[in-house]
């Protein structure tokens, strides 16, 4: 069958000097394979300028004002279909000027060398948490509507992610939608690959981590649902035994979707050099603590195990581990 387009849409805020990109959706081909060409509305002559070609594009300052169109020809490697055009429903606008992590990317303006690596982590905020009352009326109501938007908000955390020259990014409060449609070709586009770990079958959110495929090789992937699994594995077994008596607390506890998620990494340059890579995002209410705190120690006993059976895998090789996540806690509390 040839390919043909089922969706293309351009963001509803497109900003000079961020990322854009489109949400595509082709069925018998794939985004890859296929020929994208941006253009730019030249307000003078009301023509229609090439500007650029690929996924994503760049608006320069010079496209203030104008409005941008990109033409897409689906393909999948073997034979392209039949085009279709959309345009942005407003103009390139100015970006919001310098930015609070302009002044870090500073110290990270140089990918490191294969030795060496670099780790982000960041919540991103779930649209789904965002776009509700609750989150415009009183946890973000210092914050604009038009801010709040995800056409708007991704603009700038993957300019600012993809700023940190990072070799593992660990991201928390990833809606499904963004991680499918959006994260995987942008982060792809960069030579990442990412893993999503959803946080329960019901929700439509969860934890991503994305590794460069130019310094790793991914050797495994697992995860625990901790809420459901405390009475379950073996490892947990003392943990689970110091709070089944206490009703309120299990059940409080088991309610709970927090889940860790774990990728094995391999290093490209030096096989023998393994790193287990933990990513979570802890209950976030303010009383709290002893619901973030049981499953911190849940989380360390996990990956303590896996380290034990890694060593005995692999005797030779050097093993460390690293844990990333929202914690929602301060060096000195839970």
């Amino acid at each position: 069958d040839s390919p043909w387009i089922v969706r293309l849409t351009l963001p509803s805020s497109i900003m000079a000097g961020f990322p854009v990109y489109p949400l595509i959706d082709i069925k018998f081909g794939n985004k890859n394979n296929s020929k994208l060409t941006w253009y730019k509305l030249c307000n003078a002559s009301n023509d229609w300028i090439e500007v650029g070609t690929g996924l994503v594009y760049t608006p320069s300052n010079e496209e203030i004002g104008h409005k941008l169109k990109l033409r897409c020809v689906p393909g999948n490697g073997r034979i392209f279909g039949s085009e279709l055009t959309v345009e942005a429903n407003g103009n390139v606008e100015a970006g919001p000027g310098l930015c609070p992590f302009n002044s870090r990317q500073a110290y990270t303006k140089e990918i490191l060398p294969l030795e060496r690596f670099r780790v982000v982590s960041y919540n991103i905020l779930a649209d789904l948490y965002a776009e509700t009352d609750v989150a415009k009326t009183e946890l973000f109501a210092y914050c604009a509507s038009y801010a709040l938007s995800l056409d708007y908000r991704k603009q700038l955390y993957l300019q600012e992610i993809v700023g940190y020259n990072a070799d593992i990014i660990c991201l928390q409060e990833v809606d499904v939608k963004v991680f499918d449609n959006e994260l995987q070709d942008v982060l792809g586009f960069k030579n990442f690959q990412g893993v999503l770990t959803r946080k329960g079958a019901t929700v439509a959110e969860g934890v991503a981590t994305f590794y460069s495929t130019q310094k790793f090789r991914l050797v495994e992937t697992m995860t625990s649902e901790l809420g459901e699994e405390i009475d379950v594995r073996p490892i947990y077994k003392n943990i689970w035994t110091s709070i089944k008596e206490n009703q309120n607390l299990r059940e409080r506890f088991k309610e709970r979707n927090t889940v860790l998620q774990v990728l094995i990494l391999e290093s490209i340059w030096d096989p023998a050099k393994k790193i287990v890579v933990g990513n979570t995002h802890l209950f976030f209410h303010p009383d709290a603590d002893h619901i973030r705190l049981l499953p911190a120690g849940m989380i360390l006993a996990f990956l303590e195990n896996i380290l034990k059976h890694l060593k005995s895998k692999y005797p030779k090789d050097t093993l460390s581990f690293l844990l990333c996540g929202d914690f929602n806690s301060t060096a000195d509390s839970g």
